[in-house]
C-alpha cells in the first residue's frame, strides 16, 4: 500500500478549482471524525483489517440475511 504524504495532499488541494471548494471540503471532512473512536472500534477495525490481510472474511453474497 502507498503512503501519501501531507505534501502530496496539499499539492493535490492547491490545483482544486476555487470553484469547486465547497465540494471539496465537504468530501474531505467526511473522513474527519468529530470525536475519538472508543477502544471496542480501534479494536473493531483491527481485527477487520488483520481478517482482509488473511483472506478470513466472508463474502456479502453468502450471508444468509433472512
Amino acid at each position: 500500500m502507498n503512503t501519501v504524504t501531507l505534501k502530496q495532499l496539499h499539492n493535490i488541494v492547491d490545483i482544486v478549482n476555487p470553484e469547486e471548494y465547497e465540494i471539496v471540503y465537504k468530501l474531505l471532512t467526511k473522513f474527519i471524525s468529530e470525536t475519538e473512536p472508543l477502544p471496542d472500534e480501534v479494536e473493531a477495525v483491527k481485527r477487520l483489517d488483520a481478517a482482509i490481510v488473511s483472506s478470513d472474511i466472508v463474502d456479502f453474497n453468502d450471508v444468509d440475511w433472512d
